[in-house]
């Protein structure tokens, strides 16, 4: 019976290194899993830290290279260690290159605000109190880092289905039933099932994270969770635009344990359209930002200073705030082709200059 605590085994060697041995299982479309490989930094992260009592409450990696099946070793440093507080970041290096870094922050428990207003499960899908009942989601290549967890998909997802939402949603658990619920085993977990993007295209695309975050605030899911649970798990993804697509989700076994966040890279077909959704292979969202009046004055400010002193500004930032917040406003720029290689660049506001000429 595969045990997530074995796959996750590290060596101390001194001054914050650990090293382990990548499980060939993990395997993915490209080389071994990355929630895997950050559920191995994360629990070298809490074998670093003097105070167990301070639990990981933040996980962020970024993953910088598919690492293989053999021996890695992870650097670990304290950035910060406060009075409740520890901020970590860590390094995972393969054959010396570089294959993870990441960042996190371990603290105790602490009285304050306590409310969970996220929307529960809907009732015809809790209509399967029993997830054990449901069919293990079946890989069509054995050995694919999707048979180290004993995942139940919610009915209806279907890969390349062309649903109507990018969303996924399911229970998972050990494979082992005995095997307790883990920080880390929640780091690889939030990072464990299909993006939810494939199961909004009609055809099959590539996804892989780039990278991930873990929010967690519970700090011993071992006392959530009972030995042989399920949690239940859904990814939502609202947002993607040139070939980026941003994630997130929730844990839940009943209460809330946590909040995993990623950002994938997604490619399409070559030459395959989205026949399901045709706006989404030509348009994008666009986004805006409001600036307030003040932040145009200090850009302009900012500007001319800098060509007091010989450096070029921005000019297409000063006509963007110009014409939002002074319409009455023209910019020009000039050259002054005296200068030869060096270009200045001269800006005139039109009511002032007319005041001053009218002076």
């Amino acid at each position: 019976m595969v045990r997530f605590l074995d796959d996750t085994g590290l060596r101390p060697t001194g001054d914050g290194r650990y090293v382990a041995e990548l499980e060939p299982g993990w395997r993915s479309m490209v080389g071994i899993h990355g929630g895997y490989v950050a559920a191995v930094t994360a629990r070298a992260i809490e074998l670093s830290i003097d105070e167990p009592a301070r639990a990981l409450r933040s996980v962020g990696v970024q993953f910088l290279r598919p690492p293989t099946a053999a021996e890695v070793v992870i650097t670990v440093e304290p950035v910060k260690v406060g009075r409740s507080m520890t901020f970590i970041r860590a390094a995972v290096h393969q054959q010396g290159k570089p294959v993870l870094v990441a960042s996190a922050i371990a603290a105790h428990g602490r009285g304050g605000l306590e409310f969970d207003e996220l929307p529960p499960p809907a009732d015809d899908v809790l209509g399967a109190q029993h997830p054990e009942e449901l069919p293990r989601f079946a890989v069509p290549d054995p050995g694919q880092h999707l048979e180290r967890f004993d995942w139940r998909a919610e009915p209806g997802m279907v890969l390349s289905g062309g649903s109507e939402v990018a969303r996924v949603a399911g229970w998972i658990r050990p494979l082992d039933v005995d095997e307790q619920v883990t920080i880390p085993w929640l780091v690889c977990a939030g990072d464990f099932m299909p993006p939810s993007m494939v199961f909004r295209a009609d055809h099959p695309v590539e996804a892989a994270s780039i990278e991930y975050t873990l929010q967690v605030l519970c700090s011993d899911p071992a006392s959530a969770v009972p030995a042989g649970g399920f949690v239940r798990s859904e990814m939502r993804c609202s947002l993607s635009a040139e070939g980026f697509s941003v994630e997130d989700g929730t844990f839940r076994a009943p209460s809330y344990l946590g909040a995993p966040t990623s950002m994938s890279l997604v490619s399409r077909t070559p030459g395959v359209g989205d026949s399901h959704h045709p706006s989404s292979a030509r348009s994008s969202p666009v986004h805006t930002t409001t600036v307030p009046r003040w932040a145009g004055l200090l850009l302009v400010v900012t500007a001319l200073a800098g060509r007091r002193a010989g450096r070029p500004h921005r000019r297409e930032a000063v006509e963007l705030v110009l014409a939002q917040h002074h319409p009455g406003h023209r910019v020009r720029h000039r050259a002054d082709r005296a200068q030869g290689r060096r270009r200045h660049r001269r800006m005139t506001c039109g009511p002032i200059r007319q005041a001053a000429e009218r002076s």
